[in-house]
């Protein structure tokens, strides 16, 4: 599963992490997978997770070959599929919040830009960056 902005999860163990950035209207991606150790005990590898020894080289031709052969599309519709966060109350701690104050409420969608739709009473928050809790509190009625 995936965890908004960048986690990939197996369990609620954190297996791997991409990052995107825009360099002269190109996207740059990078991925961490963690293949034969997990670094903390709240993440996971490969290893771990199916027992057999996988080499980077054949890990990267099959990450190379599956992004190749999903349509651009489709992956907005994939990535909110896979999204554990949307439902989820969340806190998420952004440079761009008002005075760097934390926005605390419900997780509702993922827009086309691939921002965290939050909706706080009735507001609607858009967070394009920054890191995101999920809380294991119920919100008040109206959250």
């Amino acid at each position: 599963m995936l965890k908004w902005p960048n986690d990939v999860l197996v369990g609620e163990k954190k297996i791997a992490g991409i990052l995107v950035e825009n360099v002269d209207e190109r996207a740059i991606v990078g991925i961490g997978i963690n293949l034969t150790t997990s670094p903390l005990n709240t993440a996971t590898s490969v290893h771990q997770e199916i027992s057999i020894e996988v080499s980077r080289d054949d890990l990267l031709e099959l990450i190379l070959h599956r992004f190749g052969s999903t349509p651009s599309e489709l992956v907005l519709t994939q990535y909110r599929a896979l999204c554990t966060t949307l439902g989820q109350v969340v806190r998420a701690e952004f440079g761009g919040a008002v005075a760097n104050r934390p926005i605390i409420g419900r997780a509702v969608g993922i827009d086309p830009a691939g921002r965290l739709l939050v909706a706080v009473d009735e507001a609607l928050h858009a967070i394009a960056s920054g890191e995101c809790f999920h809380l294991q509190v119920p919100l008040q009625e109206g959250q």
